[in-house]
């Protein structure tokens, strides 16, 4: 018979903790945005990778490694599965470990991406780099047109995931919308041209053919499985 995963709830600004302080284990993430943040300056944080709904936060605490606190920037809500629940679930299936490895080694290729391009990315560039991969994550086909979603992020925010001052953001933004490429007002993003979005920032989806297949919905993956 199947055995139910616990379900967690943070508000904003709560640290993710795993129940039972079980270091090692994921939370299927079914309401809410979270970000992994690093210490920056004495006293400051900034943003080092986003979890969105659907997706699996932190796939780093599998092996035990939760240096880096995880923090809801919204209200968040998931199911936890431990270590030997994923254990089970793999030996049991081998497409979900499948699954599981092919999402960590996604995350892993997208940060190697976009790592590789800071350096002969513009300021412009790397602000409509991010705006494609959210467009992306929440289930926006590449080459679109025009599109419009809310995001629960401050200009602080974007900033530290694009890797520019807020100054520069902004000024990224006004060049943004001088081009009829993207607007950002009030956490809304509204693209004109996905398509181009995509050409003037050098974004490609991460796998070949990436645009035809949908991501797991680990909530939904988890629950059906366990």
């Amino acid at each position: 018979m199947p055995r139910q995963l616990p379900a967690v709830t943070f508000e904003p600004g709560d640290k993710l903790t795993p129940p039972d302080g079980n270091v090692q284990c994921l939370i299927a993430l079914t309401e809410g945005w979270a970000a992994r943040t690093v210490a920056a300056a004495p006293g400051e944080t900034r943003i080092s990778g986003l979890f969105l709904k659907g997706e699996l936060c932190d796939p780093l605490w599998l092996a035990g490694q939760a240096r880096e606190p995880v923090i809801a920037l919204t209200r968040v809500r998931g199911i936890a599965a431990s270590l030997d629940d994923v254990n089970l679930l793999m030996a049991r299936k081998r497409l979900m470990q499948r699954k599981i490895f092919a999402d960590i080694a996604q995350r892993s290729l997208s940060s190697a991406k976009w790592i590789a391009s800071l350096g002969r990315l513009s300021a412009m560039q790397r602000v409509a780099y991010v705006l494609c991969d959210l467009a992306s994550r929440l289930g926006h086909r590449p080459g679109r047109r025009a599109l419009r979603f809310r995001v629960p992020l401050n200009d602080a925010h974007l900033a530290d995931i694009a890797g520019v001052t807020v100054g520069h953001l902004r000024r990224a933004v006004t060049e943004l919308r001088a081009c009829d490429l993207a607007t950002l007002a009030r956490q809304t993003i509204q693209i004109n041209d996905l398509g181009r979005l995509e050409r003037v920032s050098q974004f490609r989806a991460t796998q070949p053919g990436a645009e035809h297949r949908t991501a797991p919905n680990w909530p939904s993956e988890l629950m059906t499985e366990l």
